[in-house]
Order: structure tokens, then sequence, then C-alpha cells
């Protein structure tokens, strides 16, 4: 999962490297991109709040593979480690994260998928 994506962040424009995020949480004032930190992979650095809102990111993120679970949530399942289909959550870094009943199939399709590969 290589590339970029630019985003705004106050009155500037911020280049975020897609392999390194770990979910994008969204919320009315913006989004914050959940980041793998530079020194050790299984831990996130502090978010990144940036503006616009998760149906944007979610188009311009679903080429690269990128899953919406949750009304408020993206993540990126090549960092998903557990699926629990009776919660409902998933398990990105360590992180637990909800998922919509309507999008349990998508989800689980989508982990089926790579997991094949």
């Amino acid at each position: 999962m290589g590339g970029r994506i630019w985003v705004k962040r106050g009155i500037h424009l911020t280049s975020i490297e897609l392999g390194k995020v770990i979910y994008i949480e969204g919320d009315k004032h913006g989004c914050t991109f959940h980041l793998l930190s530079n020194s050790d992979h299984q831990t996130h650095c502090g978010g990144r709040k940036t503006h616009g809102t998760l149906s944007f990111l979610e188009k311009a993120l679903n080429q690269h593979g990128f899953i919406r679970c949750h009304r408020n949530y993206i993540i990126n399942p090549s960092l998903a480690n557990n699926f629990c289909r009776h919660k409902s959550c998933i398990e990105v870094d360590g992180i637990t994260i909800p998922v919509a009943r309507r999008k349990k199939g998508k989800i689980e399709e989508c982990l089926c998928l790579s997991a094949n590969l």
C-alpha cells in the first residue's frame, strides 16, 4: 500500500504516507489520522487533525484498499490483527475499533480476500 494523500491542516496542505496510516477517525470538526511512528511500527504517534469529511476521504482512499468500517472510522486492513464478528469490532495495531452491523459482511469479505492472497 504505497502512495501519499494530501490533506488540509489549517492553512497548509500536508502529505501523509498511506502505508503509515493505521486508521482515520472522523468527528464533526474534521478527521484525525492515526499513524505508525517512524521508530517503532507497533505503536502509533499522535493523531494529525485535518479539515474535511470522512466521506471525502473514504472515496479518495477506497482505491488504496482502505475500508470504512463505521460512520466514524476508516481502517487500513493491512494492519488489522483481529476481527470479532460477535462483538462487532476489529483490532488494528492493538486498538479496538467498532464495526457497524451493516459493514460486518464487507469487512469479513475484504479480510478473507486479503488472507487468500
